[in-house]
């Protein structure tokens, strides 16, 4: 009995997905360590608040300036692979040209805002099936920057659109 209940009660740990460990601010967002960190298609998505992988069926390459693309309040750090239709291994420049864009996703309270970065290094040491780990660092935006490290848990609803 006692080896069922283990599982069981590690279960809901599971569904926050992996973790990340980062400072810095961005969008006048102070980043900080979260347990939120979900990946799938072409993007790794690290939020900053509670939020679980059926939230973030929203995420995509690019937004449209005021249109809020959810009702559920975001601080989002989102990495997306513009030339793969997957998360890959490796270390990449971040740019809104490059292969790899950095962009924070803010909504409050239906106010929504976005930022692209125009900087930065991401790299991924690792991919599996069901995990992707990797750093990144002087992920630059106009009223800031980013650095840390991840672990993201695979999420169904993070995929392109």
């Amino acid at each position: 009995m006692r080896r069922l209940a283990l599982p069981a009660l590690l279960l809901p740990l599971s569904a926050c997905g992996g973790g990340a460990e980062m400072s810095g601010t961005a969008l006048g967002i102070p980043f900080g360590d979260t347990r939120y960190v979900f990946f799938g298609g072409p993007f790794i998505a690290i939020s900053n608040i509670e939020m679980d992988c059926e939230q973030l069926s929203f995420v995509r390459s690019n937004y449209e300036v005021g249109q809020a693309p959810t009702d559920d309040d975001t601080q989002l750090l989102q990495f997306g692979f513009t030339q793969t239709a997957e998360v890959s291994e490796g270390q990449k420049a971040i740019a809104v040209t490059a292969s790899v864009s950095a962009a924070v996703v803010k909504v409050v309270d239906g106010a929504f805002d976005f930022a692209y970065a125009d900087g930065g290094v991401l790299d991924v040491e690792s991919v599996s099936e069901d995990e992707v780990e990797g750093n990144f660092e002087g992920v630059a935006f106009d009223d800031g920057s980013l650095n840390g490290t991840f672990k993201a848990s695979w999420c169904r609803n993070l995929k392109d659109r």
